[in-house]
This record gives C-alpha cells, structure tokens and sequence, in this order.
C-alpha cells in the first residue's frame, strides 16, 4: 500500500515539475527567439569555451527579417525607427563610379582614404594595396565596408580633378559630382 503511495507522490511530484518546466519553456522561448538577448550570454561561452573573446557579429542598429510568402516577422530590432541609408547611399556611388571607371580597374588604396572611416562603421578590413574596382564595390555592399566607398570616392575623384592633392579634396569633389549626377 505504502508503494503505491508513494509511486503516486513521485508521479504527481513529475507531472507537476514537467508542467512547470513546460510553463518556464512557453514563457522562455519568446525571449529566447530575439537574438539580442543571448549576444552577452553566446560570447562569455565562447570566451569560456575557446579561451578569447569574440566580438558581436550582430551590430545592426535597427533590422526586420521578414518571410515574404506570410509576412511572418523572424527578427527585428527597432524596425521603426528612422535611419540614415548607408547602403543606398553606397548604391550610388557604385552606380556614379561605374560611369567614371571600368570595373576591371586597379585602385592602389591608400592610407589618407582609408582613415577617413568612423571607427567601427566597417567591416570589409581594407588594406593599403591594390584593388580591382569591382572588388572594391563588392566590399562596399556585402560587409558594408565604407572604408572601400571612401578609397572608391578617393579614386574616383582623382580621376574627376586629377590636380587635387590631399584625398579629402578628392573625396569632396567626387561627392559634389556624385551629388550634381543624381
């Protein structure tokens, strides 16, 4: 008899810590979709469990991630806030320099141009060296490297004003085209 009891008490003991851990799952799992809230907690297993630390590879100040078949929403982080259009803005230049320059040209990348970019708002790693253009472009759009559009208007610019000496100058005076061509 006292079996039986206490084979009841552990089951009603296990049916009630499942559907508490069911209840804790259903609360979690909505926090738990939104990849912000496990950036802090990913990179100290990373650093735990490699021994380094790992920057963020999720730095966008705002994003949607949208499935176009449902309009289902996967992610999004301040989808309705306004922000200035680097990657348009990027478009731009590709499509104005394409006009000025054969892709297949070679662009030498230099330091002046190079140092124009904010810190932390590139991603392509440009190096002072020599570049096709079209390797260029493609910096400027897949890891949104503004370091490749400022070696592009650089460029660019030089070959708009080739008398002007510093690459600030060169900069401004294919910004001022760029800006005249739109």
């Amino acid at each position: 008899m006292q079996r039986k009891r206490r084979k009841k008490k552990r089951f009603g003991v296990f049916l009630f810590l499942l559907v508490v851990c069911i209840g804790i799952g259903i609360m979690f799992v909505p926090w738990a979709m939104q990849p912000e809230n496990f950036r802090e907690v990913k990179n100290k297993i990373n650093g735990f469990l490699y021994k380094e630390d790992f920057p963020d590879s999720y730095n966008a100040k705002s994003l949607i991630l949208v499935d176009c078949s449902d309009d289902e929403i996967f992610v999004s982080k301040n989808e309705n806030e306004p922000q200035i259009p680097a990657s348009l803005a990027k478009l731009f230049v590709i499509e104005y320099a394409s006009t000025l320059a054969d892709l297949d040209s070679i662009v030498v990348a230099d330091y002046g141009a190079i140092s124009l970019t904010k810190p932390g708002s590139s991603v392509a790693q440009i190096k002072e060296k020599e570049y096709f253009l079209h390797n260029l472009f493609a910096a400027m759009l897949v890891p949104s490297g503004n370091d490749a559009a400022y070696v592009v208007a650089d460029y660019c610019g030089g070959l708009l004003s080739p008398q002007a000496e510093s690459c600030q100058e060169r900069v401004r005076i294919f910004m001022e085209n760029l800006n005249l061509h739109l």
